[in-house]
């Protein structure tokens, strides 16, 4: 089997995290360049990786053959549709975008290059949630009336300033795509109102 040859666009806590993971704990797939962010250099260089100087580099290498997405939310609509045009397939971090029209314009791209689009959600892997929706599936906790997610940082947004930049949607949008997609996942349902509260 051909490796998947990948490239990561964005260098932070998560760029960091998925070469972690791809370079150590995925089979089939190879990380060969890096772009984008003040700590792309070392990124790459932590994994062995090629360094490009912007985003157009890393999507004209004939070598990639899918983008890893996970720049600040207000640059995936741009990205992902310039990756789609270069023929290369996308993994887009949570949230795809911050407008129901820059998603759609995203998934037109995608579509029109005959390249797949997919939208990275983590916590669908994690064991806590995992355990939760078998419980609700097997009806062992009974009919579910409600479900409340909450999440607690105490350093969120020191570390993250740019997800409270009014252009990426502010933490509802960037932790809040978390609880949506659980409470999907969990009640296999789409929801009629929402309402959310940020201290």
């Amino acid at each position: 089997m051909t490796d998947v040859r990948m490239a990561i666009a964005g260098s932070g806590y998560m760029g960091r995290t998925y070469a972690e993971s791809l370079t150590k704990y995925n089979e089939g797939t190879k990380l060969v360049a890096v772009a984008l962010g003040t700590r792309a250099k070392k990124l790459a260089a932590d994994y062995g990786a090629e360094l490009e100087p912007d985003f157009k580099s890393l999507v004209n290498r004939r070598d990639v053959d899918a983008v890893l997405v996970a720049t600040p939310h207000q640059a995936h609509a741009k990205e992902v549709i310039e990756a789609a045009e270069n023929g290369k397939h996308v993994l887009v971090e949570k949230p795809m975008a911050t407008s129901a029209a820059d998603c759609d314009a995203m998934i037109t791209a995608c579509e029109s290059a005959n390249v797949t689009l997919s939208v990275i959600q983590t916590l669908r892997y994690r064991g806590v949630f995992l355990r939760a929706k078998e419980l609700i599936s097997q009806g062992s906790i009974g009919k579910v009336r409600m479900i409340q997610m909450t999440s607690l940082w105490d350093s969120y947004l020191p570390n993250k300033p740019w997800a409270n930049e009014v252009e990426s949607g502010g933490a509802i949008l960037d932790r809040g795509s978390h609880s949506f997609d659980m409470l999907r996942l969990l009640t296999e349902d789409d929801p009629v109102s929402v309402d959310a509260s940020v201290n």
